[in-house]
């Protein structure tokens, strides 16, 4: 038996999966109008894909959970998220970006994803299990905490 709370977010995983997947269509349309080089490391797509969604759903079932006891979780999510992105650009230090864009799951998927696609590069693919696993593990942790505190939800709310 699959609980409200993981089924709605399972849900909400697949709208936005299916909004992403048009935005990609039209990356491959773009490519193939900019006459980017196709290679066999278009392949490294998917299991960033994988990674990506496992992060995904991972961290937002433990948000999720802690949402509901505490309102202001939603803007300190925005804030952080929003600190690591500008942290991942050309506004901090070389090193201190690079390392950064190992760290952030979202960063490093991203520019695996764009060294695939656009530069026929193999991208790291260590890193790429490595946040497969972490992915993975988040999901799991995720999952059993809605599970168990699925009957104080309503206490709360």
């Amino acid at each position: 038996k699959i609980s409200f709370f993981v089924r709605t977010a399972f849900d909400l995983l697949f709208q936005n999966l299916f909004k992403m997947m048009i935005s990609f269509g039209i990356v491959i349309v773009m490519m193939l109008w900019s006459h980017v080089p196709v290679s066999y490391n278009v392949i490294y797509v998917i299991p960033i894909f994988v990674d990506l969604i496992l992060i995904t759903f991972g961290v937002s079932a433990i948000l999720a959970h802690f949402g509901v006891f505490f309102d202001d979780l939603k803007n300190i999510t925005n804030v952080g998220l929003r600190i690591l992105f500008y942290m991942s650009t050309d506004r901090v230090n070389e090193a201190i970006a690079t390392l950064l864009l190992k760290v952030n799951p979202v960063g490093f998927l991203i520019d695996a994803c764009r060294s695939s696609l656009v530069y026929c590069e193999t991208p790291h693919r260590r890193l790429i299990l490595l946040w497969f696993v972490i992915g993975a593990v988040l999901s799991a942790i995720g999952v059993a905490i809605i599970y168990k505190n699925e009957n104080n939800y309503v206490k709360v709310i």
